[in-house]
Protein backbone atom coordinates (compact mmCIF):
# COMPACT_ATOMS: atom_id res chain seq x y z
CA UNK A 1 0.00 0.00 0.00
CA UNK A 2 2.84 2.38 0.84
CA UNK A 3 4.43 1.67 -2.46
CA UNK A 4 0.88 2.32 -4.20
CA UNK A 5 0.27 5.48 -2.04
CA UNK A 6 4.12 6.72 -3.74
CA UNK A 7 3.09 6.09 -7.53
CA UNK A 8 -0.07 8.18 -6.57
CA UNK A 9 1.58 10.87 -5.27
CA UNK A 10 4.47 10.68 -8.29
CA UNK A 11 1.89 10.84 -11.03
CA UNK A 12 0.15 13.43 -8.98
CA UNK A 13 3.46 15.53 -9.12
CA UNK A 14 4.79 15.35 -12.56
CA UNK A 15 0.95 15.90 -13.63
CA UNK A 16 1.57 19.19 -11.96
CA UNK A 17 5.03 20.23 -13.06
CA UNK A 18 3.89 19.27 -16.67
CA UNK A 19 1.37 21.88 -16.38
CA UNK A 20 3.73 24.51 -14.46
CA UNK A 21 6.27 24.23 -17.20
CA UNK A 22 4.41 23.86 -20.25
CA UNK A 23 2.91 27.36 -19.02
CA UNK A 24 6.15 28.49 -17.98
CA UNK A 25 7.69 27.53 -21.20
CA UNK A 26 4.88 29.08 -23.39
CA UNK A 27 3.89 32.50 -21.50
CA UNK A 28 6.27 34.89 -23.17
CA UNK A 29 5.91 32.85 -27.02
CA UNK A 30 3.49 33.70 -29.21
CA UNK A 31 1.07 31.05 -29.04
CA UNK A 32 -0.05 31.21 -32.40
CA UNK A 33 3.30 31.07 -34.27
CA UNK A 34 4.00 27.43 -33.95
CA UNK A 35 2.15 23.86 -33.74
CA UNK A 36 1.97 23.61 -29.67
CA UNK A 37 2.26 19.57 -28.76
CA UNK A 38 -0.99 18.72 -26.91
CA UNK A 39 1.33 18.12 -23.25
CA UNK A 40 -2.04 17.98 -21.26
CA UNK A 41 -4.22 15.78 -23.62
CA UNK A 42 -3.79 12.77 -21.66
CA UNK A 43 -5.73 14.26 -18.32
CA UNK A 44 -8.53 13.48 -20.50
CA UNK A 45 -8.15 9.73 -19.87
CA UNK A 46 -9.98 8.16 -17.45
CA UNK A 47 -7.12 5.35 -16.33
CA UNK A 48 -4.22 8.12 -16.48
CA UNK A 49 -4.34 8.16 -12.68
CA UNK A 50 -5.57 4.64 -10.73
CA UNK A 51 -9.32 4.15 -11.05
CA UNK A 52 -9.20 4.50 -6.89
CA UNK A 53 -8.50 8.67 -7.49
CA UNK A 54 -11.47 9.26 -10.22
CA UNK A 55 -13.54 10.29 -7.19
CA UNK A 56 -17.81 11.23 -7.72
CA UNK A 57 -18.58 14.69 -5.79
CA UNK A 58 -21.60 16.51 -6.86
CA UNK A 59 -20.20 20.14 -6.26
CA UNK A 60 -16.22 19.41 -5.55
CA UNK A 61 -15.71 23.26 -4.63
CA UNK A 62 -18.40 24.01 -2.13
CA UNK A 63 -17.46 20.85 -0.26
CA UNK A 64 -14.61 20.28 1.63
CA UNK A 65 -11.68 19.89 -0.52
CA UNK A 66 -9.61 16.33 -0.28
CA UNK A 67 -6.62 16.61 2.11
CA UNK A 68 -4.47 14.07 -0.24
CA UNK A 69 -3.40 14.25 -3.81
CA UNK A 70 -7.00 13.96 -5.89
CA UNK A 71 -8.76 13.74 -9.37
CA UNK A 72 -12.23 15.02 -8.37
CA UNK A 73 -15.17 14.43 -11.17
CA UNK A 74 -18.37 16.01 -11.17
CA UNK A 75 -21.43 15.22 -12.21
CA UNK A 76 -20.98 17.38 -15.55
CA UNK A 77 -17.74 15.86 -16.23
CA UNK A 78 -15.65 18.33 -15.21
CA UNK A 79 -12.16 17.38 -13.33
CA UNK A 80 -10.53 18.79 -10.32
CA UNK A 81 -6.78 18.58 -9.69
CA UNK A 82 -5.98 19.03 -5.43
CA UNK A 83 -3.00 19.24 -4.07
CA UNK A 84 -2.65 19.08 -0.16
CA UNK A 85 -6.30 20.69 -0.42
CA UNK A 86 -5.61 22.75 -3.11
CA UNK A 87 -6.97 23.49 -6.09
CA UNK A 88 -4.63 23.06 -8.81
CA UNK A 89 -6.68 23.39 -12.19
CA UNK A 90 -9.69 21.73 -13.72
CA UNK A 91 -10.11 20.23 -16.81
CA UNK A 92 -13.88 20.54 -17.91
CA UNK A 93 -15.50 17.57 -20.30
CA UNK A 94 -13.64 19.63 -23.95
CA UNK A 95 -10.61 19.63 -22.29
CA UNK A 96 -10.42 23.07 -22.00
CA UNK A 97 -8.26 24.46 -18.92
CA UNK A 98 -8.60 26.72 -16.09
CA UNK A 99 -5.37 26.68 -13.86
CA UNK A 100 -4.85 28.09 -10.47
CA UNK A 101 -2.88 29.65 -7.78
CA UNK A 102 -3.78 30.21 -4.13
CA UNK A 103 -7.42 29.43 -4.75
CA UNK A 104 -7.98 31.81 -7.43
CA UNK A 105 -7.46 31.02 -11.29
CA UNK A 106 -4.41 32.42 -12.74
CA UNK A 107 -4.83 31.35 -16.60
CA UNK A 108 -6.54 29.28 -19.06
CA UNK A 109 -5.90 27.31 -22.36
CA UNK A 110 -8.29 25.87 -24.69
CA UNK A 111 -8.23 22.02 -25.24
CA UNK A 112 -5.66 22.77 -27.92
CA UNK A 113 -3.31 23.47 -25.30
CA UNK A 114 -3.13 27.49 -26.22
CA UNK A 115 -3.29 30.13 -23.90
CA UNK A 116 -6.60 32.19 -23.54
CA UNK A 117 -6.53 34.33 -20.49
CA UNK A 118 -4.59 35.29 -17.75
CA UNK A 119 -5.73 37.02 -14.68
CA UNK A 120 -3.63 39.81 -12.54
CA UNK A 121 -5.42 40.02 -9.18
CA UNK A 122 -4.80 43.67 -7.01
CA UNK A 123 -6.70 42.62 -3.54
CA UNK A 124 -9.99 42.27 -4.78
CA UNK A 125 -10.29 42.73 -8.46
CA UNK A 126 -9.16 40.88 -11.04
CA UNK A 127 -7.56 42.40 -14.15
CA UNK A 128 -8.10 39.73 -17.24
CA UNK A 129 -6.26 39.76 -19.86
CA UNK A 130 -5.72 38.04 -23.36
CA UNK A 131 -2.88 35.96 -24.54
CA UNK A 132 -1.74 39.17 -25.91
CA UNK A 133 -1.26 40.52 -22.80
CA UNK A 134 -4.49 43.43 -24.13
CA UNK A 135 -6.87 44.19 -21.35
CA UNK A 136 -10.06 42.48 -22.15
CA UNK A 137 -12.15 42.86 -18.69
CA UNK A 138 -12.23 43.31 -14.61
CA UNK A 139 -13.68 41.63 -12.18
CA UNK A 140 -14.72 42.47 -8.77
CA UNK A 141 -14.98 39.87 -6.33
CA UNK A 142 -16.44 40.14 -2.46
CA UNK A 143 -16.71 37.83 0.81
CA UNK A 144 -15.72 34.17 -0.16
CA UNK A 145 -14.53 34.80 -3.16
CA UNK A 146 -18.08 35.12 -4.94
CA UNK A 147 -17.59 37.33 -8.47
CA UNK A 148 -19.80 40.28 -8.24
CA UNK A 149 -19.04 42.60 -11.18
CA UNK A 150 -17.69 42.59 -14.44
CA UNK A 151 -16.36 45.26 -16.67
CA UNK A 152 -15.47 45.61 -20.35
CA UNK A 153 -11.57 46.42 -21.35
CA UNK A 154 -12.40 50.33 -20.78
CA UNK A 155 -13.97 49.69 -17.79
CA UNK A 156 -17.08 50.24 -18.29
CA UNK A 157 -19.55 48.19 -15.96
CA UNK A 158 -20.90 45.71 -18.15
CA UNK A 159 -22.34 42.50 -15.41
CA UNK A 160 -23.88 42.49 -11.90
CA UNK A 161 -24.39 39.16 -9.82
CA UNK A 162 -26.35 39.30 -6.75
CA UNK A 163 -26.28 36.37 -4.57
CA UNK A 164 -28.56 35.09 -1.64
CA UNK A 165 -26.92 33.28 1.21
CA UNK A 166 -24.18 32.17 -1.94
CA UNK A 167 -26.97 31.23 -4.22
CA UNK A 168 -27.00 33.17 -7.34
CA UNK A 169 -30.13 34.59 -7.52
CA UNK A 170 -29.48 37.18 -10.85
CA UNK A 171 -27.11 38.43 -13.57
CA UNK A 172 -27.84 41.89 -14.87
CA UNK A 173 -26.61 42.61 -17.96
CA UNK A 174 -26.19 46.88 -18.19
CA UNK A 175 -25.67 46.70 -21.64
CA UNK A 176 -28.85 46.33 -22.38
CA UNK A 177 -30.67 46.33 -19.18
CA UNK A 178 -31.71 42.76 -19.41
CA UNK A 179 -31.55 40.60 -16.26
CA UNK A 180 -31.43 36.98 -16.08
CA UNK A 181 -32.68 35.47 -12.66
CA UNK A 182 -31.65 32.25 -11.07
CA UNK A 183 -33.38 29.92 -8.49
CA UNK A 184 -30.50 27.52 -6.83
CA UNK A 185 -27.88 28.14 -9.08
CA UNK A 186 -30.07 27.36 -11.90
CA UNK A 187 -31.16 29.92 -14.60
CA UNK A 188 -35.11 30.24 -14.17
CA UNK A 189 -36.05 32.83 -16.65
CA UNK A 190 -34.63 36.33 -18.76
CA UNK A 191 -36.30 39.79 -18.51
CA UNK A 192 -35.94 42.75 -20.75
CA UNK A 193 -35.17 46.30 -19.91
CA UNK A 194 -38.76 46.74 -19.77
CA UNK A 195 -39.76 43.73 -17.03
CA UNK A 196 -41.17 41.59 -19.60
CA UNK A 197 -39.91 37.69 -19.07
CA UNK A 198 -38.32 36.94 -23.01
CA UNK A 199 -37.69 33.54 -21.70
CA UNK A 200 -38.06 30.80 -19.35
CA UNK A 201 -36.51 27.61 -18.30
CA UNK A 202 -37.48 24.05 -17.43
CA UNK A 203 -35.39 22.26 -15.03
CA UNK A 204 -35.17 18.62 -13.38
CA UNK A 205 -34.19 20.42 -10.13
CA UNK A 206 -30.75 20.13 -10.66
CA UNK A 207 -30.17 20.44 -14.48
CA UNK A 208 -31.04 23.04 -17.61
CA UNK A 209 -33.77 20.49 -19.81
CA UNK A 210 -35.57 23.38 -22.23
CA UNK A 211 -35.36 26.91 -22.94
CA UNK A 212 -38.45 28.33 -24.02
CA UNK A 213 -38.33 32.01 -25.70
CA UNK A 214 -41.44 33.91 -25.45
CA UNK A 215 -42.93 35.94 -28.41
CA UNK A 216 -45.52 38.00 -29.85
CA UNK A 217 -47.61 36.75 -32.55
CA UNK A 218 -49.49 39.29 -35.16
CA UNK A 219 -52.36 40.09 -32.68
CA UNK A 220 -50.34 40.99 -29.82
CA UNK A 221 -50.68 37.43 -27.79
CA UNK A 222 -47.65 36.77 -25.80
CA UNK A 223 -46.55 32.76 -26.47
CA UNK A 224 -44.41 30.23 -26.35
CA UNK A 225 -41.73 30.64 -29.23
CA UNK A 226 -38.77 28.60 -30.20
CA UNK A 227 -37.29 26.11 -27.56
CA UNK A 228 -33.76 24.46 -27.15
CA UNK A 229 -33.33 21.18 -25.82
CA UNK A 230 -30.17 20.35 -23.66
CA UNK A 231 -28.18 17.01 -23.22
CA UNK A 232 -29.33 15.09 -19.72
CA UNK A 233 -26.52 16.87 -17.99
CA UNK A 234 -28.01 19.80 -19.28
CA UNK A 235 -24.25 21.42 -19.64
CA UNK A 236 -24.94 21.57 -24.06
CA UNK A 237 -27.51 22.09 -26.29
CA UNK A 238 -28.89 19.47 -28.99
CA UNK A 239 -31.65 21.23 -30.71
CA UNK A 240 -33.94 24.29 -31.01
CA UNK A 241 -37.25 23.74 -32.17
CA UNK A 242 -39.82 26.32 -33.09
CA UNK A 243 -43.27 26.34 -31.61
CA UNK A 244 -45.34 23.67 -34.07
CA UNK A 245 -42.57 21.12 -33.27
CA UNK A 246 -39.74 21.51 -36.42
CA UNK A 247 -36.34 21.30 -35.86
CA UNK A 248 -35.17 24.75 -36.82
CA UNK A 249 -31.20 24.30 -35.53
CA UNK A 250 -29.06 21.06 -34.17
CA UNK A 251 -25.83 21.05 -32.60
CA UNK A 252 -23.10 18.56 -33.90
CA UNK A 253 -20.66 17.63 -31.12
CA UNK A 254 -17.33 15.53 -32.21
CA UNK A 255 -15.02 14.16 -29.66
CA UNK A 256 -15.03 14.81 -26.06
CA UNK A 257 -18.48 16.50 -26.78
CA UNK A 258 -16.43 19.66 -28.94
CA UNK A 259 -19.00 21.71 -30.87
CA UNK A 260 -17.50 21.47 -34.51
CA UNK A 261 -20.85 22.76 -36.26
CA UNK A 262 -24.43 23.66 -36.26
CA UNK A 263 -27.06 22.93 -39.44
CA UNK A 264 -30.53 25.34 -39.65
CA UNK A 265 -33.70 24.64 -41.58
CA UNK A 266 -32.29 25.28 -44.90
CA UNK A 267 -29.00 23.11 -44.25
CA UNK A 268 -27.08 26.09 -44.12
CA UNK A 269 -24.08 24.63 -41.83
CA UNK A 270 -21.78 26.97 -39.38
CA UNK A 271 -18.87 25.44 -38.69
CA UNK A 272 -16.65 26.05 -35.55
CA UNK A 273 -13.14 25.46 -34.05
CA UNK A 274 -11.87 25.76 -30.71
CA UNK A 275 -15.72 26.95 -30.23
CA UNK A 276 -15.13 29.63 -32.51
CA UNK A 277 -17.17 30.91 -35.67
CA UNK A 278 -15.03 30.02 -39.14
CA UNK A 279 -17.61 29.57 -41.73
CA UNK A 280 -20.60 29.32 -43.12
CA UNK A 281 -21.72 27.13 -45.62
CA UNK A 282 -24.96 26.30 -47.85
CA UNK A 283 -26.26 22.67 -48.57
CA UNK A 284 -23.87 22.00 -51.64
CA UNK A 285 -20.65 23.01 -49.29
CA UNK A 286 -20.23 26.76 -50.54
CA UNK A 287 -19.41 29.24 -48.21
CA UNK A 288 -20.76 32.20 -48.03
CA UNK A 289 -19.57 33.80 -44.80
CA UNK A 290 -15.78 32.97 -43.10
CA UNK A 291 -14.58 34.74 -40.02
CA UNK A 292 -10.79 35.40 -39.40
CA UNK A 293 -9.64 34.88 -35.60
CA UNK A 294 -6.18 35.62 -34.61
CA UNK A 295 -6.34 33.86 -31.51
CA UNK A 296 -8.92 34.75 -29.24
CA UNK A 297 -9.79 38.06 -31.18
CA UNK A 298 -12.10 38.69 -33.68
CA UNK A 299 -10.35 39.66 -36.78
CA UNK A 300 -13.03 40.20 -39.43
CA UNK A 301 -15.62 38.51 -41.27
CA UNK A 302 -16.43 38.38 -45.23
CA UNK A 303 -19.70 38.23 -46.38
CA UNK A 304 -19.64 35.90 -49.88
CA UNK A 305 -22.33 36.56 -51.37
CA UNK A 306 -24.88 39.23 -52.10
CA UNK A 307 -25.16 41.19 -48.87
CA UNK A 308 -28.16 43.80 -48.63
CA UNK A 309 -28.47 44.50 -52.78
CA UNK A 310 -24.60 44.83 -53.16
CA UNK A 311 -22.59 42.99 -55.94
CA UNK A 312 -22.10 39.63 -56.47
CA UNK A 313 -18.23 40.21 -57.34
CA UNK A 314 -17.13 41.03 -54.04
CA UNK A 315 -17.74 39.73 -50.41
CA UNK A 316 -18.17 42.68 -47.71
CA UNK A 317 -15.82 42.54 -44.91
CA UNK A 318 -16.64 43.38 -41.52
CA UNK A 319 -13.70 44.51 -38.87
CA UNK A 320 -14.10 44.45 -35.40
CA UNK A 321 -12.52 45.60 -32.35
CA UNK A 322 -12.38 44.29 -28.86
CA UNK A 323 -14.94 41.33 -31.11
CA UNK A 324 -17.32 43.96 -31.98
CA UNK A 325 -18.47 45.52 -35.02
CA UNK A 326 -17.15 48.56 -36.16
CA UNK A 327 -17.36 48.72 -39.62
CA UNK A 328 -17.79 47.12 -43.15
CA UNK A 329 -16.42 48.13 -46.33
CA UNK A 330 -17.23 46.84 -50.06
CA UNK A 331 -14.64 46.49 -52.93
CA UNK A 332 -10.82 47.29 -53.15
CA UNK A 333 -8.74 50.20 -54.21
CA UNK A 334 -10.32 53.22 -55.62
CA UNK A 335 -13.73 51.49 -55.33
CA UNK A 336 -13.42 50.79 -51.64
CA UNK A 337 -16.13 51.80 -49.55
CA UNK A 338 -17.90 52.01 -46.13
CA UNK A 339 -21.18 50.39 -46.07
CA UNK A 340 -21.85 50.24 -42.51
CA UNK A 341 -20.57 51.59 -39.31
CA UNK A 342 -21.69 50.71 -35.98
CA UNK A 343 -21.04 53.41 -32.81
CA UNK A 344 -20.57 52.79 -29.19
CA UNK A 345 -20.74 54.64 -25.97
CA UNK A 346 -19.36 53.28 -22.40
CA UNK A 347 -19.53 49.64 -24.24
CA UNK A 348 -23.15 50.15 -25.37
CA UNK A 349 -24.19 50.21 -29.07
CA UNK A 350 -25.98 53.66 -29.59
CA UNK A 351 -26.02 54.23 -33.31
CA UNK A 352 -25.62 52.68 -37.06
CA UNK A 353 -24.99 53.71 -40.62
CA UNK A 354 -26.09 51.42 -43.38
CA UNK A 355 -25.09 52.41 -47.02
CA UNK A 356 -27.83 51.32 -49.42
CA UNK A 357 -25.55 49.80 -52.30
CA UNK A 358 -27.91 50.16 -55.01
CA UNK A 359 -27.70 54.05 -55.20
CA UNK A 360 -31.51 54.05 -55.40
CA UNK A 361 -33.07 53.27 -52.22
CA UNK A 362 -31.97 55.88 -49.27
CA UNK A 363 -28.72 55.49 -46.95
CA UNK A 364 -30.13 54.96 -43.01
CA UNK A 365 -29.50 55.77 -39.49
CA UNK A 366 -30.53 53.68 -36.35
CA UNK A 367 -30.43 54.57 -33.42
CA UNK A 368 -30.05 52.20 -30.40
CA UNK A 369 -31.98 51.78 -26.71
CA UNK A 370 -30.67 49.47 -24.29
CA UNK A 371 -28.91 47.87 -27.58
CA UNK A 372 -32.28 47.20 -29.29
CA UNK A 373 -33.25 49.30 -32.46
CA UNK A 374 -35.40 52.02 -31.81
CA UNK A 375 -35.53 54.67 -34.00
CA UNK A 376 -34.70 54.71 -38.34
CA UNK A 377 -34.39 57.08 -40.72
CA UNK A 378 -33.04 57.85 -43.91
CA UNK A 379 -29.92 59.98 -44.38
CA UNK A 380 -28.41 61.30 -47.72
CA UNK A 381 -25.91 63.78 -46.30
CA UNK A 382 -22.58 61.39 -47.14
CA UNK A 383 -20.93 58.93 -44.58
CA UNK A 384 -20.95 59.99 -40.98
CA UNK A 385 -17.98 59.75 -39.11
CA UNK A 386 -17.93 58.32 -35.69
CA UNK A 387 -17.70 61.38 -34.00
CA UNK A 388 -20.83 62.43 -36.15
CA UNK A 389 -23.03 59.25 -35.32
CA UNK A 390 -22.27 59.63 -31.49
CA UNK A 391 -23.20 63.23 -31.78
CA UNK A 392 -26.63 62.47 -33.41
CA UNK A 393 -27.30 59.18 -30.54
CA UNK A 394 -26.46 61.51 -27.53
CA UNK A 395 -27.43 65.36 -28.62
CA UNK A 396 -30.51 64.76 -31.11
CA UNK A 397 -34.59 64.49 -30.59
CA UNK A 398 -36.78 62.78 -32.81
CA UNK A 399 -39.67 64.28 -33.69
CA UNK A 400 -42.28 62.19 -34.83
CA UNK A 401 -46.01 63.08 -36.65
CA UNK A 402 -48.61 59.56 -36.27
CA UNK A 403 -45.61 57.42 -35.48
CA UNK A 404 -43.51 59.07 -38.58
CA UNK A 405 -40.35 61.08 -37.84
CA UNK A 406 -40.68 63.90 -39.51
CA UNK A 407 -38.00 66.11 -38.14
CA UNK A 408 -34.70 65.75 -35.63
CA UNK A 409 -34.18 67.93 -33.48
CA UNK A 410 -29.46 68.61 -32.60
CA UNK A 411 -29.30 70.22 -29.45
CA UNK A 412 -25.68 70.56 -30.13
CA UNK A 413 -26.05 73.69 -32.34
CA UNK A 414 -29.75 74.37 -32.40
CA UNK A 415 -30.86 72.84 -35.59
CA UNK A 416 -33.33 71.36 -37.00
CA UNK A 417 -33.48 68.45 -39.91
CA UNK A 418 -37.03 68.13 -41.53
CA UNK A 419 -37.80 64.66 -43.42
CA UNK A 420 -40.37 63.64 -45.77
CA UNK A 421 -42.82 61.03 -45.82
CA UNK A 422 -40.39 58.74 -47.22
CA UNK A 423 -37.72 59.73 -44.63
CA UNK A 424 -35.76 62.22 -47.00
CA UNK A 425 -34.03 65.40 -45.75
CA UNK A 426 -35.77 68.27 -47.40
CA UNK A 427 -34.39 71.39 -45.51
CA UNK A 428 -31.98 71.96 -42.24
CA UNK A 429 -33.53 74.85 -40.04
CA UNK A 430 -32.14 77.14 -37.04
CA UNK A 431 -34.14 76.38 -34.51
CA UNK A 432 -33.53 76.88 -30.45
CA UNK A 433 -35.86 74.44 -28.71
CA UNK A 434 -37.19 71.23 -30.06
CA UNK A 435 -40.75 71.91 -31.62
CA UNK A 436 -44.28 70.67 -30.39
CA UNK A 437 -46.21 68.67 -32.92
CA UNK A 438 -48.49 71.46 -34.09
CA UNK A 439 -44.92 73.82 -34.55
CA UNK A 440 -43.81 71.05 -36.85
CA UNK A 441 -46.28 70.86 -39.24
CA UNK A 442 -45.96 75.03 -39.78
CA UNK A 443 -42.62 74.02 -40.67
CA UNK A 444 -42.41 71.16 -43.30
Amino acid sequence: MRLFGKIILANIFITILMVSAVYAENSNIDPYSYNQVRNLQPVLQENFLPPVLAMKQSDPLTNSAPTSPAIVTDESGNKFLYQDGKLQAKIDEQGNQTFFSNGKASHEKNYEGALTKTYEYHGAKATVKNEWGEVTGYQQYGQGGLLLEEYDEDGNLAKTRMYNDRNLEWILDHNDGSKVKFNRDNPESEVNFEGHTTAYYITDGRHIQKRVEKTVDENGTVMDGDVTVYDEKGNKPLYKQDYQGNKVLVYNYGAYNRLESTTDQYSNVTEYQTDRQIAIKNYAGAEFKTWKWQGTRLISSEDKVNHESISLEAGVVTYYKNNKPIESRFGSGKYDKIVKRWVYEEGKLIAEWQASGNGIEPNKVLLYDHQRQGITFNWDGGTPSETELKEWAKSKQVVSVDGVVRGLWDSSNNSLIVFDLGGRVTKVLEQDHIPAREELFNLL
